[in-house]
């Protein structure tokens, strides 16, 4: 769905299964999201939903390839229990303080910046990844992450602690720049 400006609510109460890409964008008016049933969707793209704070997906999703969502006011972002993942891109939602994951794998890229100020990334079960950029964090668990493909870049952060004790290869560049 695009550009539907007086878009204020969506629920699917029975849908499990979205084959290909569950798109939204530019949706100025939607406040809330109801799928308490899906469990499967290829690529979840949600983009510039500004007011967009209320999310219900009850079971979880299992089954997702991609995750690219901006510009909403979501405060929270979890509910995915997905082992590996190609794309991990969580920015620019400015009330955002928490995104948890069980992900292992991300075998593309994962960025997640511009989020709220005090945002806490809990990625605790994360053992490899293709390249990372993290900014603009509070907290970050990364306690099981062994290998870095690419690069990794961590910068503009706040946290005085980055706990990788598993970390044992990068394939190109470290870079950490934090804030104080």
């Amino acid at each position: 769905m695009r550009n539907i400006s007086n878009l204020i609510r969506i629920e699917a109460t029975s849908l499990t299964s979205i084959g290909s890409v569950f798109e939204l964008n530019t949706l100025n008016s939607l406040t809330s999201l109801s799928f308490p049933k899906l469990e499967s969707v290829e690529t979840m793209k949600w983009q510039v939903l500004p007011i967009l704070t209320f999310v219900n997906l009850d079971t979880g999703i299992k089954t997702i390839n991609s995750v690219i969502m901006s510009d909403t006011s979501l405060t929270g972002f979890g509910g995915f229990n997905v082992e590996t993942l190609k794309t991990m891109s969580i920015n620019n939602n400015r009330f955002l303080e928490r995104i948890e994951s069980t992900v292992s794998e991300v075998t593309g890229d994962l960025l997640i910046a511009a989020n709220a100020r005090n945002i806490k990334v809990s990625l605790p079960n994360l053992t490899w990844v293709k390249s990372m950029t993290v900014k603009d964090t509070e907290a970050i668990n990364l306690e099981s992450l062994q290998v870095i493909e690419k690069s990794a870049d961590f910068s503009n952060n706040k946290f005085t602690t980055l706990h990788m004790p598993k970390l044992k290869s990068t394939g190109h560049t470290l870079s950490i720049i934090c804030l104080l």
